[in-house]
C-alpha cells in the first residue's frame, strides 16, 4: 500500500507524546502510558526533595537517566493485538485525509476509538516517520483548544468525547478554525466524538464523520491471549463473552493480563480473572448486620494488611456511618477472626487480612458503592481518618487511596477526590495525593475536571510548597503522558511559583523533559511566544528557560541537533528579538552564551540584534567578547569569532568594509 501526504517526509522520528493505553487514552488497548516513535520515553517517578515525604521513589529533579522503550517496535506490538472495528475501512479514511485534511470518527465509550485513529494516521510499516500530536481540549478557563501553530505535514489527533465541558458543540467556532488551519498546512487530523455527539460537529466535519463499531469482542480477547504466555488450547467461556460485549477495550487488556498471571487452563485463568459478579456480592449481603457489612466492607479496601488495622478500621467505619454502640462486654463479643469467616475473610500465617475468593474484594467494593449512594460521603471521611493513621504503612494507605479513587472515579463524583489534594499533601499522605491526582487524570470522563483543577492550583503564584509539589510530580509522572502541551503549561506556571524552592524544581523537571524532541520544540514554541509575540510578557522565568533551551551543548547533542529544524530556528530567533527588544540588560550575557553556539546560531544573533535596532548592542558585545577569557589561548579562538561576528554584523547593516587593497608587491608582481 503506498501512502502519500504527511505520512512521507524526510528524515525524523515518529514520536507520539500523549498516550494513556497503548495510544492516547481513550478506549485503548493497554492501560500503561506508552509513546510511538523513534525517540525515547520519558517516564519520571520519584519524589520532589528531602521534605516532600517520600512521594515518589526518587528526586524527579535528579530524574536525567530516563526509562527508554523502542517506541517504533511497540507501536508494532500494538498492531499485533489490534482488532479492526467491524466495517471499518481504514484505507477509505485516508483517502478522505489526503483529500480535505481532517475526518472524525464517533463511536460509544469502550469501542477503541483512540487505538483505530493512531492505526489510521500511522498504517503498518509507516512507523518511525511523522510526530503525531495529540491536540487538548481544555475546560478551564473557559472551553478551548490548546494548538499553537499547525505545522505542515504534521499529524494531529483531538479526543472531544467523555467530558460534558469539551463537547463539540462548544467548540464550534475554535474547531471550524481549527479545520481550516489543517487544511491549509496540508496536515492530517483526527476528530474523536461520542456518537451522541455527532450534530453538534460542524457540517462539514459531520458530513465526513465515521461511526466507528466495536470490534468483535471474542476476537479481542483471542488476539490479546495468543501474545501471553497462556498456553492452549485458547477457549473463551461464556461468562467472559458476555461480560466483554459491553467492556470497553482497556478493561480487555486489563483482564487479559489479570489472567496471564492466573494459572491453569486458558478458560480457568479468564474466569479467574473475571471475578466474582457483583451482583452476587449484593444478594449475599442483604442479609447481612451492620457489623458484618462493616467487616466485608473493610476487608475490600485493606484487603493484605494487619488484623490489627482491620479491627481499628471497621470500629471507625462503625462510629462514621453511625452505628449503634455494642453494649456487650468486649470478652464476650464474638471473636473478630469468626466475624472474618463469615464473610469470606481469612488470616494467614502472617496475621494479614485476605479474601478466599479471587475478585472478590472489587466486586464488594463495586457492591457498596452500588447500594449505598447516600453512604459516600462518610465512606470518604472514613478513609481519611483511616490514611491518617501513622500505624498504617505506606503500602496499605497507598492501597486505600486507590481503591477509594477508583470508586469515586467509577460513580463520575471527582469533586471529594481533587478537594483532598491540598490537604493530603501537607502530610504523611503526599504521595496518595499524587496517587488519587495521578488517576483521576486518567479517568476518561473525569480527567478533564482534574486538568482544570491542576491549572487553577498552578496559576496561583503563592500555592503552598508542599502542594506545588505534588502537582509537579504528577505533571511530571502522569499528565505528561497524556497531554504534554497541557503538562508544560502547568509546569510553566509552577516555575513562576513565589517559593524558589518550588520555582526551581518546575525548571528542573522541565529540563529533564525537554530530553524528548517533541516535547522540548512544544515548551520552545510556548516560550519564544512569552518572550515576543501576541503572548508576550515580561517574565524572568521564560528568559531562564529560554537560556535552557538554547544551551549550546543541548543543540549539538543527544537527539541529533535540533538547530536543523526550520520552525525551531524561527522560535529561537523570535525569543532572542524579544530579548533584545524588551530586556536588553540582559541580552549581552544571552549573546555571550551563544557566540560559541553552532552554525545558524551565530547568524540568528545577528538577525535578531538587527531587526530589533540593537545591532550596535550586538556588536560591541562582540567587541568586549574577547577580553572576557580566562587566558591567552581561549582570547585568541574569541578573537578570530569575534572578528567573524563583527563582519556579519556590518554586512546585516549594508556595510562591506572588506573591500581589499592590494599591497604594494602584489602591485608589482602584476
Amino acid at each position: 500500500m503506498t501512502v502519500d501526504g504527511p505520512l512521507t517526509t524526510e528524515g525524523g522520528g515518529t514520536l507520539i507524546a500523549g498516550n494513556s493505553g497503548p495510544v492516547a487514552g481513550r478506549d485503548s488497548y493497554e492501560g500503561s502510558a506508552a509513546h510511538h516513535g523513534s525517540g525515547a520515553q520519558y517516564v519520571f517517578t520519584g519524589a520532589l526533595g528531602a521534605e516532600a515525604s517520600a512521594l515518589l521513589i526518587e528526586p524527579l529533579t535528579r530524574a536525567k537517566r530516563p526509562r527508554i522503550s523502542v517506541t517504533k517496535d511497540r507501536l508494532a506490538e500494538l498492531r499485533a493485538r489490534y482488532v479492526a472495528p467491524q466495517g471499518y475501512d481504514e484505507e477509505q479514511v485516508r483517502e478522505e485525509l489526503r483529500r480535505h485534511g481532517t475526518v472524525a470518527l464517533s463511536g460509544d465509550p469502550g469501542a477503541g476509538l483512540g487505538t483505530v485513529a493512531h492505526m489510521t494516521l500511522i498504517p503498518a510499516g509507516h512507523e518511525g516517520r511523522r510526530d503525531l500530536r495529540r491536540v487538548d481540549a481544555e475546560e478551564w478557563p473557559r472551553p478551548a483548544l490548546t494548538v499553537g501553530t499547525v505545522d505542515p505535514d504534521e499529524l494531529l489527533l483531538l479526543d472531544l468525547g467523555g467530558s460534558p465541558g469539551t463537547r463539540p458543540g462548544r467548540l464550534r467556532s475554535e474547531l471550524e478554525f481549527l479545520v481550516s488551519e489543517v487544511r491549509t498546512a496540508g496536515a492530517w487530523m483526527i476528530v474523536l466524538v461520542d456518537t451522541e455527539d455527532e450534530a453538534e460537529l460542524p457540517g462539514e466535519l459531520r458530513d465526513r464523520c465515521v461511526r466507528v463499531r466495536r470490534p468483535e469482542p471474542r476476537s479481542v480477547i483471542l488476539r490479546h491471549v495468543r501474545g501471553t504466555r497462556i498456553p492452549p488450547p485458547h477457549l473463551i467461556p461464556d461468562a467472559v463473552d458476555a461480560w466483554a460485549r459491553d467492556a470497553a477495550m482497556a478493561d480487555i487488556t486489563a483482564l487479559v493480563r489479570r489472567a496471564e498471571q492466573e494459572e491453569g487452563e486458558c478458560a480457568d485463568r479468564l474466569l479467574a480473572a473475571l471475578g466474582v459478579d457483583t451482583d452476587d456480592v449484593i444478594r449475599e449481603i442483604a442479609g447481612y448486620s451492620g457489623r458484618r457489612r462493616a467487616v466485608l466492607f473493610t476487608g475490600a479496601f485493606l484487603e493484605g494488611a494487619a488484623v490489627e488495622q482491620h479491627v481499628a478500621a471497621v470500629d471507625r467505619l462503625m462510629a462514621e456511618v453511625r452505628s449503634p454502640e455494642d453494649d456487650t462486654p468486649p470478652l464476650e463479643r464474638r471473636s473478630f477472626t469468626d466475624e472474618l469467616k463469615s464473610v469470606g475473610l481469612r488470616v494467614d500465617a502472617e496475621r494479614r487480612v485476605r479474601f478466599r475468593s479471587p475478585g472478590r474484594a472489587q466486586a464488594v467494593r463495586n457492591a457498596f458503592w452500588d447500594t449505598h449512594p447516600h453512604l459516600q460521603g462518610e465512606f470518604a471521611a472514613w478513609v481519611d481518618t483511616c490514611t491518617a493513621d501513622p500505624g498504617m504503612s505506606d503500602p496499605e494507605r497507598e492501597d486505600m487511596a486507590r481503591f477509594w479513587a477508583a470508586q469515586v472515579l467509577r460513580t463520575r463524583r471527582s469533586d471529594a477526590l481533587l478537594a483532598r489534594v491540598p490537604g493530603w499533601s501537607q502530610d504523611r499522605r503526599a504521595s496518595q495525593a499524587a496517587l488519587i491526582l495521578g488517576e483521576a487524570l486518567k479517568d476518561a470522563w473525569q480527567g478533564a475536571a482534574a486538568r482544570g483543577a491542576i491549572y487553577q492550583w498552578a496559576r496561583n503564584p503563592r500555592l503552598d510548597r508542599n502542594t506545588a509539589r505534588v502537582l509537579i510530580a504528577v505533571c511530571a509522572r502522569d499528565l505528561v503522558a497524556t497531554h504534554p502541551d497541557g503538562a508544560l503549561v502547568r509546569l510553566h506556571l509552577l516555575a513562576e511559583n513565589s517559593d524558589p524552592v518550588v520555582a526551581a524544581e518546575a525548571v528542573d523537571v522541565l529540563a529533564a523533559l525537554v530530553e524528548d524532541p517533541q516535547l522540548y520544540r512544544a515548551l520552545l514554541r510556548r516560550v519564544s511566544g512569552k518572550l515576543h509575540g501576541s503572548d508576550r510578557r515580561d517574565r524572568a522565568v521564560d528568559r531562564e528557560l529560554f537560556a535552557l533551551l538554547t544551551d549550546p551543548e543541548r543543540l549539538v547533542s543527544s537527539w541529533s541537533g535540533p538547530l536543523a529544524e526550520q520552525k525551531v530556528r524561527t522560535w529561537i530567533r523570535a525569543g532572542l528579538e524579544g530579548i533584545f527588544a524588551h530586556a536588553p540588560q540582559e541580552a549581552p550575557a544571552h549573546a555571550e552564551r551563544l557566540f560559541d553556539a553552532p552554525e545558524p546560531m551565530p547568524g540568528l544573533l545577528v538577525e535578531a540584534a538587527h531587526g530589533t535596532g540593537r545591532a550596535c548592542l550586538l556588536y560591541a558585545t562582540a567587541l568586549r567578547w574577547p577580553g572576557r577569557a580566562r587566558d591567552t589561548e581561549l582570547s585568541s579562538l574569541r578573537s578570530e569569532r569575534s572578528r567573524e561576528l563583527l563582519r556579519r554584523i556590518d554586512r546585516a547593516q549594508g556595510l562591506d568594509l572588506e573591500i581589499r587593497v592590494p599591497r604594494e608587491e602584489e602591485k608589482e608582481t602584476r
